[in-house]
């Protein structure tokens, strides 16, 4: 493969594959040449019936933002992926969900059969706000890049479930058997007491990387804080402003930058960049323009890599099955477990895009991933020897680099356009405005 020296990782928040590519017809080649298309939803007549039989079709046209946030904790997610018959409305409300012996339970036979529209019902959510997808007119930049560099359309989250353990997976290999949002005061006790509520046994990609080789950009307050012993390393946190600049000017010193975005978690999301819900997705598009054109312009260019990717799907329908996965293996934290899940499930299926020189344009790969493939990709690349090969989920792990399939460097640096102006409007979602939930620092449960 070729050579590697800088990756970066932008992941934002709360999107199915579905969302944000199901309409977006998108072609062209797998990573052997051979001609394909992503797994869309263009031919595809998509319904979901609610509790009491009602059927609701997939709506072309998502709103930007809406006033709900539709359900994907453990219990939500559960019901999305086998159907409403797993838990009850009330269940579903409160996440009380607890696996028996018989483990995560059987999978929905079909789309039309899943439950994500009974888990809009059970918050009074406006279904057919939430049960959408975007058209591809509506999020040019990144439809742009899907189409000029990789996509994967075979992604999925690492848990069925929230954002939390999602991106622990992505850094850790495993969450220490976290299944749900934590606490506030979890959270407060993590960030502002240095607790080791977070820790894992086996490491993440921070602790085994030199310091002096990572860098984690934030947007308003990272997740990563979080993670026990990185109180110890604010150094090696960066604005996205800094970072902006120092990939301009060439002075940036370290190879793999992990970015988060701006949640605007304390404001209920509404004006952050992350691509959650409640905000603008706009706002993201933006953030992704900034940030490629940034990279793609710079000295670094020639041999690095942009991941794009969600931490889980927010709630967001997607059509394809969540396949089964390889425990982590890692020592768990008994505090941090609610549902007795195994973690022999995957989440939903989201979007990723792998943007570099050296991938082909229209690149499509078809080849099971999960969060935990970044780590698999970044010990590959760097030549760490299976240093990052944290957990069995790791170790099981596809990586990503065979979609780097050029081994010079394209000449082209395609121009990427600009998103769709905010002024510019679509009909945004007109349910009931959210509940307020206690946000403190971030986006845990009270």
């Amino acid at each position: 493969m070729c050579a590697i020296t800088h990756i970066f990782v932008l992941m934002l928040e709360n999107r199915s594959f579905d969302s944000v590519f199901g309409l977006a017809n998108l072609s062209g080649q797998s990573p052997d040449g051979t001609p394909t298309s992503a797994n869309g939803l263009l031919v595809k007549a998509v319904t979901n019936v609610g509790r009491g039989g009602t059927v609701y079709r997939l709506r072309e046209g998502s709103p930007y933002f809406l006033n709900f946030d539709p359900g994907h904790e453990f219990t939500d997610s559960c019901v999305q992926l086998c159907g409403p018959a797993v838990a009850s409305t009330s269940a579903v409300q409160k996440d009380t969900l607890v696996l028996g012996a018989g483990g995560y339970p059987p999978l929905a036979p079909d789309w039309s059969k899943t439950g994500f529209a009974a888990t809009y019902e059970d918050v009074n959510g406006i279904i057919a706000d939430a049960f959408s997808a975007f058209t591809p007119d509506q999020l040019p930049v990144l439809t742009f890049l899907a189409s000029q560099f990789g996509v994967c359309d075979n992604w999925f989250a690492s848990v069925p479930g929230p954002t939390w353990p999602n991106r622990f997976f992505a850094v850790a290999g495993t969450s220490s058997g976290l299944d749900h949002t934590p606490s506030s005061a979890q959270v407060l006790e993590a960030v502002a007491l240095n607790e080791p509520i977070f820790t894992f046994a086996n490491g993440t990609v921070f602790s085994k990387l030199p310091p002096s080789d990572w860098l984690i950009v934030r947007g308003d307050v990272a997740q990563t804080r979080c993670i026990y012993g990185m109180q110890n390393q604010r150094s090696r946190f960066s604005t996205m402003e800094n970072f902006i600049a120092q990939v301009s000017d060439g002075s940036l010193l370290e190879r793999f930058i992990f970015i988060e975005p701006e949640y605007d978690a304390l404001n209920d999301f509404r004006n952050g960049n992350s691509m959650h819900p409640a905000g603008d997705v706009r706002r993201g598009e933006a953030l992704v323009k900034s940030l490629y054109d940034a990279i793609s312009a710079s000295k670094f260019w020639p041999n690095s890599l942009f991941l794009i990717t969600f931490d889980e799907h927010g709630g967001f329908f997607d059509h394809v099955r969540s396949p089964p996965a390889v425990p982590p293996g890692a020592q768990e934290n008994p505090r941090l477990k609610e549902h007795n899940f195994s973690f022999d499930r995957l989440g939903v299926r989201v979007p990723a895009l792998v943007i570099s020189p050296h991938v082909p344009p229209g690149t499509i790969d078809h080849t099971l991933y999960d969060h935990t493939s970044l780590l698999k990709t970044v010990d590959k690349a760097f030549r760490l020897g299976g240093a990052l090969n944290l957990t069995a989920r790791v170790r099981a792990a596809n990586d990503f680099t065979k979609m780097l399939a050029l081994t010079t460097a394209r000449a082209d640096v395609p121009l990427c356009p600009s998103p769709v102006a905010i002024g510019d409007e679509r009909p945004s979602s007109t349910g009931a405005p959210r509940s307020k939930h206690p946000f403190l620092p971030l986006y845990a449960r009270g």
